[in-house]
C-alpha cells in the first residue's frame, strides 16, 4: 500500500529556522536575574540572622550584667563586717551594706503592709493568703488579734514568735524586726512583726534559711535591675524557679514565662533564643540560668521586641529590591542593546556576503564572456562555411550541420542565461518521485544513442513537497548529462531517491564513467572550471546554484576509473497521511 506524503502548512522547505540568538540572550538574562534574586535572598537571610544574633547577644549580656550586680548586692548583704587591708572597718562598704539591709527591711515591711491592707478590705481569703505565702517564699505567715492570739497561720507558731508578740502587746510596740540575727540552730527563724492599722492585731512574716535566702535574692535582683536598667525593647523580664516562685517580673509576660505552656517558637532549653509572636507583636525570647537558689537553680527569661529589627529588614529589603530591579533593568537594557547591535552587525555581514558573492559571480561571468565568444564563434564559422557550400554540396547534409550548430548555440545561450537566473525560484507543490522518473524518460533517447543505460530506483511514491519543479528537473538533467558524457562507450547511470529521517529528500545519481581526480572534486562547481573539450561546463555550476537556492546541498564521491556519485540533499518538512 502506497504512503502519501504532503507538506505541512508553514514555511516552505529550505527556509531557515527562527533566529536563536534572542532566546540565548533571554536565557542569559533569566540566569542573571535568578542569580541576583538568590544572592539577595541570601543577603537578607544573613542580615536577619546577624541582627537577631546581635539582639540575642545584647539580651544575654543584659542578663549577665543583672546577675553580676545581684551577686555583688548579695555579698554586701552579708551580716559579717567588711574590712580593708589595714584591718579597720571600710566605711564605704559598711554604708553600702546598711543601705542594702535597709532595702531588704523595706521590702519585707511593704509585703506586710500589703497583707494588712488586703485582709482588712476582705480581698484576701485564707486560701489566697496561703497561695501568697507560697509565691513569696514565706516559711510561715501568722495573723494575731489585738490580744496576741493567733487567728491565721500557715504553720505552727513557734514559741519565739509568740513571746515576741506578747512583748509587743505589753509594751505597745508597733514593729519588731529580727531578721539580721544569724541562724544559730536548725530550727531558728527570722521574722518581722507589724502592728496592723486601727490596732486590729499583728501581721508576722516568718523566714527560715531558704525563704530568707530567696528574699535576699529578690531584693538583690530588684536593686540590680534598678542599677542596670531594662533594655528599651524589653517587653518582659522574669526571674524565678520551676516551682512557681517569682523573684522578679516586669511587663506582660506570656504563659511560658510564668511556668505555663510555652508560646509557639519560644525556647525550650536554656542558653538559646527563639522567635515567637504574642499580643500581635514579634519577640525574641531568651532563657538563661540565673543565680542558684535554695533547692534549685533559678532561670531568667527575657522577651525582646523585634519590631525595630523587622522594620530595618523590611527597609533594607525595599532598598535592596529597588537596587536589584535597577540592576536587572540595566542588564536587560544592555542585553537588548547587544542584541540590536549584533543584529545590525550580522545584517551588514550578510549584506557584504551577498555583495561579495555578486562580485565573484560577476567576475566569473566576465571570465566566461571570452569563453562564450569563442564557443559562439566556432558554430558561426561552421554555419558560414556551410552556406558557401550550399551551391556545391548536398543540401540535406548541410542543413543538418546548420541545425546542429544552431542548436549548439541555443544550448550555450540557455546555460548562460540559466546561470544568471539560478536563484529565482517559483515554488509549487511538486511530486518529487514523479519528477525523478520524468528525467529518466527524457534522457532515455539520448542515452540510447550514446550506448548508456539509465536505471531509475525510487523507493518513495507520491512524495509531494514545495520546490521549483522546472529548476529541479533542469539540475537533474545537467547532472545526468554530465554523467553520460563521462562514460566512454557503454555504461550505466543510476538514479535513486529516498527519504532520510523524514527530514531530507536524497537523490543520488551514479555513473560508471572515468571518475574525477581528487584535486578536481572541489572545483567541479566553479563557473570557470571544466574537463570537457567542448562547452563551457556550466551545467554542474547551474545545478549547484539551483540546489543551494532550495536550501540543500550537493555532495560528490568519485574515484578515477570507477565512477562518480552525486548526492542531492533537499530539506523538507512533511506530514504523513
Amino acid at each position: 500500500m502506497k504512503r502519501k506524503r504532503a507538506l505541512s502548512t508553514g514555511k516552505p522547505a529550505g527556509s531557515r529556522g527562527p533566529f536563536i540568538q534572542p532566546l540565548a540572550l533571554a536565557g542569559v538574562c533569566l540566569v542573571f536575574v535568578v542569580l541576583l534574586l538568590s544572592m539577595a535572598a541570601m543577603d537578607f537571610r544573613t542580615l536577619d540572622k546577624t541582627l537577631v544574633e546581635y539582639t540575642e547577644k545584647r539580651g544575654v549580656d543584659f542578663i549577665s550584667d543583672v546577675q553580676q550586680a545581684a551577686v555583688f548586692n548579695l555579698q554586701r548583704m552579708d551580716l559579717s563586717q567588711q574590712w580593708d587591708l589595714g584591718g579597720t572597718p571600710s566605711t564605704g562598704l559598711e554604708d553600702q551594706r546598711l543601705s542594702l539591709q535597709e532595702s531588704l527591711v523595706m521590702a519585707i515591711l511593704h509585703l506586710a503592709q500589703r497583707i494588712d491592707h488586703e485582709t482588712a478590705n476582705g480581698t484576701l481569703s485564707h486560701r489566697e493568703l496561703l497561695s501568697l505565702a507560697t509565691r513569696q517564699g514565706l516559711w510561715n505567715l501568722v495573723l494575731f488579734d489585738n490580744g496576741g492570739a493567733p487567728v491565721f497561720h500557715r504553720r505552727t507558731v513557734s514559741s519565739g514568735v509568740q513571746k515576741a508578740i506578747a512583748g509587743m502587746v505589753s509594751a505597745h510596740e508597733d514593729l519588731k524586726i529580727r531578721i539580721f540575727e544569724p541562724f544559730n540552730r536548725p530550727a531558728s527563724s527570722k521574722f518581722l512583726a507589724l502592728r496592723r492599722k486601727n490596732n486590729k492585731g499583728f501581721v508576722v512574716l516568718v523566714f527560715d534559711h531558704r525563704a530568707f535566702h530567696l528574699l535576699k535574692l529578690r531584693v538583690a535582683t530588684e536593686m540590680a535591675l534598678d542599677a542596670v536598667g531594662l533594655p528599651p525593647n524589653a517587653d518582659c523580664f522574669f526571674v524565678g524557679d520551676s516551682q512557681g516562685l517569682t523573684l522578679f517580673q516586669s511587663g506582660t509576660c506570656p504563659e511560658f514565662l510564668s511556668g505555663g505552656s510555652p508560646v509557639s517558637g519560644a525556647p525550650e532549653k536554656q542558653g538559646r533564643g527563639g522567635r515567637a509572636r504574642w499580643n500581635g507583636r514579634k519577640h525574641l525570647l531568651i532563657m538563661e540560668e540565673f543565680l542558684p537558689g535554695e533547692g534549685g537553680a533559678l532561670v531568667a527569661r527575657l522577651g525582646l521586641n523585634t519590631e525595630n529589627i523587622d522594620r530595618m529588614i523590611v527597609k533594607e529589603k525595599r532598598w535592596g529590591m529597588i537596587a536589584m530591579g535597577f540592576m536587572v533593568f540595566m542588564a536587560v537594557l544592555s542585553m537588548w542593546f547587544l542584541y540590536r547591535n549584533q543584529n545590525r552587525h550580522i545584517a551588514r555581514v550578510r549584506q557584504m556576503e551577498r555583495r561579495l558573492q555578486q562580485a565573484e559571480r560577476l567576475s566569473a561571468m566576465g571570465r566566461l564572456a571570452s569563453g562564450v565568444a569563442h564557443e559562439i564563434r566556432n558554430p558561426l564559422n561552421a554555419i558560414s562555411m556551410a552556406c558557401q557550400r550550399l551551391k556545391e554540396d548536398n543540401l540535406a547534409q548541410l542543413s543538418t550541420v546548420i541545425r546542429n550548430e544552431i542548436a549548439r548555440l541555443n544550448i550555450i545561450v540557455e546555460e548562460f542565461l540559466g546561470l544568471s537566473r539560478g536563484r529565482q525560484l517559483k515554488l509549487e507543490q511538486t511530486d518529487l518521485s514523479d519528477l525523478v522518473r520524468q528525467v529518466g524518460l527524457l534522457m532515455g533517447e539520448e542515452s540510447r544513442q550514446r550506448g548508456v543505460a539509465i536505471q531509475t530506483d525510487v523507493t518513495e511514491s507520491g512524495f509531494v513537497m514545495w520546490v521549483d519543479g522546472n529548476k529541479i528537473k533542469q539540475a537533474l538533467i545537467n547532472i545526468v548529462k554530465n554523467a553520460m558524457e563521462s562514460i566512454a562507450g557503454s555504461g550505466t547511470v543510476t538514479m535513486k531517491m529516498r527519504l532520510k529521517e523524514k527530514e531530507t529528500a536524497v537523490i543520488s545519481i551514479s555513473d560508471t564513467g572515468a571518475g574525477l581526480r581528487e584535486d578536481d572534486v572541489d572545483k567541479i562547481f566553479n563557473l570557470d572550471f571544466t574537463t570537457k573539450e567542448k562547452g563551457l561546463g556550466l551545467g554542474l555550476a547551474l545545478a549547484h546554484e539551483i540546489i543551494q537556492a532550495h536550501g540543500g546541498e550537493i555532495r560528490v564521491r568519485s574515484a578515477e576509473g570507477v565512477g562518480t556519485t552525486f548526492l542531492l540533499l533537499l530539506p523538507v518538512r512533511v506530514n504523513l497521511s
